[in-house]
């Protein structure tokens, strides 16, 4: 007597069994048995049945190898030793104890790992988002290769070129350096400035709604200020509610 061990997909188990009867005209017995418990020597997730198929003969033999084979089964030594078989499932045993210490071990360090990563992970957020704005600044700027300084120009409200100059002469002594940064106010006459529109936490709505019609220029009116009376009104003519209006545009400017 022979026999042939191994698993298959649960929904080809059937097919298996029936082929395997066909071709050997019932000379054979075969059984199977579902596994309710994953088969992790699998290559995908799928449900997989046991087989074993009892039999005689080298002929049969090669027939039946070849239908598992066909059908996408894992055939396993199987011997016929008892001794063998013995050996072998204790061998198993102790390599599945093992393998559970082993992934006990790996989640305990993987949980160890995840726990410092989620201490850490606010300090490396605030670094990283330092970092990008650094090099973005450093990107808007040109480097002078002679004197080895950056060099800037931008626009700043004239009421804010005092709060500027403190900031980088802060910034310098903060960081230790030997020199300070040099502010020179550059009169321009082919550029136009860009629009600066001061807002509060009750304008920025309205002027948000303003903004999306477009913005005014340098030195035009602003409508946003005329927008902080007449959207309710005109809300309340439309809809006939100026308080939902209101509340909108409240709840626009907190956002």
């Amino acid at each position: 007597m022979q026999a042939i061990a191994g698993v298959i997909d649960r929904d080809k188990s059937l097919a298996l069994i029936r082929a395997v009867h066909r071709a050997t005209r019932g000379n054979c017995v075969v059984h199977d048995k579902p596994l309710d418990a994953p088969f992790r020597g699998a290559a995908n997730a799928m449900p997989k049945t046991f087989f074993m198929i009892i039999f005689t003969g080298d002929i049969v033999k090669v027939k039946v190898t070849k239908i598992c084979n066909h059908f996408g089964g894992a055939i396993y030594r199987y011997s016929e030793s008892l001794d063998v078989r013995q050996a072998t499932e204790a061998r198993l045993h102790v390599q599945a104890l093992e393998l559970r210490e082993l992934a006990s071990a790996l989640r305990q360090q993987r949980h160890m790992m995840l726990g410092t990563a989620a201490e850490q992970y606010g300090i490396w957020l605030r670094v990283v988002n330092r970092e990008v704005a650094t090099l973005r600044a450093l990107n808007m700027l040109s480097y002078d290769v002679r004197r080895k300084v950056f060099r800037a120009q931008l626009w700043v409200p004239t009421d804010a070129i005092g709060e500027l100059s403190d900031g980088l002469e802060v910034a310098a002594i903060r960081m230790g350096s030997e020199t300070k940064s040099i502010l020179s106010l550059l009169e321009s006459e082919t550029d136009s400035p860009p629009t600066f529109l001061r807002t509060t936490k009750f304008t920025q709505g309205f002027q948000g709604l303003v903004n999306t019609y477009g913005v005014p220029r340098y030195r035009e009116v602003n409508p946003g200020a005329f927008a902080v009376i007449l959207f309710p009104f005109l809300f309340a003519i439309m809809f006939g509610d100026v308080g939902h209006g209101s509340v909108r545009i409240f709840v626009c400017s907190l956002n």
